[in-house]
């Protein structure tokens, strides 16, 4: 049955919409927030004349909605022109956020300087952030075919959450508190970088190998450039000094960073083995999968180390003051954020394993992805544990008890996982391989338990002496 009637897309739209529109949009609000402030029984007229009459009735009012309003006309102007290129974008919110912190950011490691320059750095760096914060949405949409309505959505609560982490931490007062400021936006900057310079001497300009190298070189001088301004300016209290050997430091310097130096040796030690463990049980095809989960792997133990390395000067701090009850405090905030991140990194990867994998297999053999995948999966069950053995390790050594540290280091490291990978392997063959991790962090977690449960046994920490 045929209708007299079609509905067809406009090409354009109609003129009248194009002023109608603002006008209903407010209209809807305020029928919307009237209804609203009657469920919670206020009165709707109070609440809208607070919202929209009151703020206009004084010369500060209209200071302060200039000020709300002027974010929000410059996030407007901008989705212009996405809206006019037929890319929905909104994640405008996002990217303002993330040009703020980049302007603050750069405003505050200027510090006192003032002059016209001074706003113009900050301003271009505002926008570079928010600029880059959206070429996200593009390189995923352009790469990976991702939706950029989702994306860029996501990505606001995103930089909502690393706002509000540089607030805290980075961007907190560099004189209050032991905040390392500069140190850790300096890292960062090198970071980034470095990535912009590989991806632009690597895709763009062609470069290959020799692109790769000269971008890390030029991001390390761009770090050491800071650094150097840094300390060698008048805000530095640092100062040259005559070296004078103390033999009592070393006494205490050497076993404390003993714990770290026999993590980095027995994460090499046990790679080696358990790619000969991979190759003698599985082959040349094992070998591919553990490699895949070996960048993973290090990807996460960093994240974890971050968590537990971060921690570390702040419990030092006190530490030398003996107060345990800070210590322990900071050892529930790592706690928490070790357990957020784990169960984030541990379902992220078990769910988006074929993505994962099919970014190192590309155009490889079915049966080799679908094996690296399950091995993949099986593997990332030790997330769960890892970050806990990481951050109390850490934390024993930040406490100077090396002991403790290096048996933490050593056990999950190289004995623990030794033994776990012999035993497993014998008892199951291949499969056993992927299970060893797990069966190691178990066992050291318990370790690292015992050693954290003997510690809050006992009673106020004696004051450090040096």
């Amino acid at each position: 049955m045929n209708f007299p009637i079609a509905m067809t897309s406009r090409q354009e739209p109609a003129r009248s919409l194009r002023w109608l529109s603002p006008a209903l949009a407010l209209l809807l609000t305020v029928v919307a927030g009237a209804v609203i402030f009657a469920a919670l029984g206020k009165d709707p007229v109070e609440a809208l004349v607070t919202f929209f009459i009151s703020p206009l009735d004084s010369l500060s009012g209209w200071a302060e909605v200039c000020v709300k309003m002027t974010p929000l006309l410059l996030c407007s102007v901008g989705l212009v022109v996405c809206f006019r290129a037929n890319v929905w974008n909104i994640g405008a919110e996002g990217q303002l956020v993330a040009g703020a912190i980049a302007g603050g950011a750069v405003a505050l490691m200027c510090n006192d300087t003032t002059g016209p320059w001074f706003v113009v750095l900050v301003m271009l760096a505002s926008a570079l952030g928010g600029a880059l914060w959206g070429a996200i949405t593009a390189l995923l949409r352009h790469k990976f075919h991702a939706n950029e309505i989702l994306v860029s959505l996501m990505l606001v609560y995103v930089a909502q959450f690393l706002l509000s982490w540089a607030v805290q931490g980075p961007l907190r007062d560099p004189d209050g508190f032991g905040f390392p400021q500069t140190a850790l936006i300096t890292v960062i900057i090198g970071c980034l970088s470095n990535c912009v310079m590989d991806y632009v001497a690597i895709f763009i300009l062609d470069m290959g190998t020799y692109g790769a190298a000269l971008a890390t070189g030029l991001s390390q001088l761009i770090t050491s450039t800071i650094y150097i301004v840094h300390f060698l300016g008048g805000r530095c209290s640092f100062k040259i000094r005559k070296f004078r050997f103390d033999p009592h430091i070393y006494k205490r310097l050497i076993p404390i960073g003993f714990a770290d130096g026999i993590t980095e040796l027995c994460a090499g030690v046990m790679m080696f083995i358990f790619n000969r463990t991979v190759l003698h049980y599985i082959g040349n095809d094992g070998v591919v999968t553990y490699t895949i989960i070996a960048y993973v792997n290090t990807v996460v133990i960093n994240l974890m180390m971050g968590v537990s390395q971060g921690s570390q000067p702040l419990i030092s701090f006190y530490y030398g003051e003996g107060s345990r009850e800070k210590c322990n405090t900071l050892l529930k905030y790592g706690v928490r954020t070790v357990t957020a991140m784990a169960a984030i990194v541990f379902v992220g990867l078990y769910i988006c394993a074929n993505q994962v994998v099919g970014i190192f297999l590309k155009d490889s053999d079915p049966g080799l992805i679908d094996f690296s995948v399950k091995a993949f999966r099986t593997y990332s069950f030790s997330y769960i544990i890892l970050g806990f053995n990481v951050l109390i390790g850490g934390f024993m050594t930040a406490l100077e008890r090396p002991r403790q540290a290096i048996a933490i280091s050593i056990g999950r490291g190289l004995v623990l996982q030794s033994i776990s990978l012999m035993a497993l392997s014998l008892s199951f063959g291949a499969d056993g391989i992927w299970y060893t991790p797990i069966l190691s962090e178990a066992m050291c977690l318990i370790m690292s338990v015992l050693f954290l449960r003997q510690y809050l046994k006992k009673g106020a920490m004696p004051r450090a002496t040096v």
